[in-house]
């Protein structure tokens, strides 16, 4: 194969001068805001080209000999006259200055009349197909349905959907703003949390609706998101963990156990089932249908919770049944331990409001505190490490954590339990701080 010839530096000048040349306009008239020009052109059987820029456009068209792109121009540059002309006699003064107005306003931002008529007009489109704020969000609880949610979870979608299709049901969810959305917000008067959890749900609705075309996208993030300020986890001291499993009667007494000592979520425990309890191997299988996070995890059964759960097992069925003679005997439980509902702590002062989470939130913290591993407890959670260590980590002192998981059926009776206490400052760190 022969080499290639090096091509010259003047050799290179002379060919990007010819193929600049090629695309010279030959001629080129600008009328009424349309620039028609003939070009040069060498592509297959073509010779020339007209290339017309109008509103922000730009179209081309290749003729096989110069006097049809010539007189393809000519008829163009005819009817651009017209045009301009008409345009010229139907617009009268007071709306050539409101044209010129709108030009100065758009220019800072690069944009034409072109754009913002697009803009508009793509808007009225969609405003024409929107649909009413009640018929999407029945849509998307029926499609949440059939995805297999969680009772709870639809039941929480319900009742936040419920309360703003009160107000804004009947509206096309198109004519909806950023700010009417905030504003309805604020009016609710929550605290910080509850409003972003209405805000989660409504933000559900409105990408839904985003998704179908029925409204533009991003709306829900030019709303605001309240600041909240993190409470460090409410958690049972061992004396009230014995308390608790000693009070609670053997229709709730394994789901109790399950949740102190695997960190099972209440919404879980109720769909829990006795065959994910394998006594046997040491596991409990949280499945995908189970889990909140619909993920599929397991969790080692520990010695002290073997002991609970022995004279409890069942071949099937589920571990916390949803009724309400169970819902009277987890309070009457929560009662012994020193814990009671809102009216219960009004009545007694001597009984504190039950911690949220309670039994999740103090099984992760007398984990960590005995077998500090986050990767391992995220697994076993279903949360990521960070989260655990940032909210779990040195809330209780070894020896409580060992007490924790030295809580058996014996130990409870016998009240051989030691209260929680928090990790104590070493000497030098109090030294540098009152330093």
């Amino acid at each position: 194969m022969s080499a290639k010839p090096i091509e010259t530096a003047a050799a290179t000048a002379t060919r990007k001068s010819r193929k600049s040349h090629r695309r010279l306009p030959i001629q080129q008239r600008k009328l009424a805001g349309v620039s028609i020009s003939v070009q040069r052109c060498r592509s297959g059987k073509y010779v020339a080209r007209v290339v017309i820029h109008s509103g922000g456009t730009r179209s081309t068209r290749s003729f096989v000999t110069m006097e049809e792109a010539k007189a393809f121009a000519q008829r163009q540059e005819i009817e651009a006259g017209n045009a301009g002309a008409r345009a010229a006699s139907d617009i009268g003064d007071n709306e050539r200055r409101v044209l010129l107005h709108a030009k100065e306003t758009l220019a800072p931002y690069g944009k034409t009349l072109s754009d913002a008529v697009a803009h508009y007009v793509a808007h009225l489109k969609m405003s024409a197909r929107s649909a009413p704020v009640a018929e999407l969000a029945e849509a998307l609880m029926e499609h949440k349905r059939t995805e297999g949610k969680s009772r709870r979870y639809l039941l929480d979608l319900t009742s936040r959907l419920g309360r703003f299709t009160r107000d804004f049901g009947t509206r096309p969810i198109s004519s909806l703003t950023a700010e009417e959305i905030n504003q309805w917000l604020t009016g609710l008067n929550l605290a910080p949390v509850g409003c972003n959890n209405f805000r989660r749900v409504i933000a559900v609705l409105f990408n839904d609706a985003a998704a179908r075309g029925y409204c533009a996208e991003g709306i829900m993030k030019r709303t605001l998101r309240m600041k909240t300020v993190e409470k460090e986890p409410g958690i049972l001291t061992v004396a009230e963990c014995a308390a608790l499993l000693r009070a609670a009667a053997p229709p709730v007494r394994a789901a109790v156990a399950i949740g102190l000592f695997c960190g099972v979520r209440t919404e879980e425990l109720e769909r829990l089932d006795w065959r994910a309890v394998d006594i046997e191997a040491g596991t409990l299988i949280i499945g995908a249908g189970v889990s909140k996070v619909s993920q599929r995890r397991t969790i080692p059964i520990r010695a002290n919770l073997r002991a609970w759960l022995e004279p409890l097992r069942q071949l099937g069925g589920p571990i916390l049944a949803g009724t309400r003679e169970v819902r009277t005997l987890m309070e009457q439980a929560r009662r012994a331990a020193g814990f009671g509902t809102a009216a219960a702590c009004a009545a007694d002062s001597s009984l504190r409001p039950w911690p949220n989470n309670a039994l999740r939130h103090s099984y992760a913290s007398y984990r960590l505190a005995q077998w500090p591993d986050a990767a391992a407890l995220a697994l076993e959670m279903g949360n990521s490490p960070a989260v655990l260590l940032r909210h779990y980590r040195s809330l209780v002192n070894p020896a409580a954590a060992e007490a924790f998981w030295n809580l058996t059926p014996e130990t409870a009776a016998a009240g051989n339990v030691v209260a929680m206490k928090k990790k104590s400052m070493p000497a030098s760190v109090k030294r540098t701080k009152s330093a």
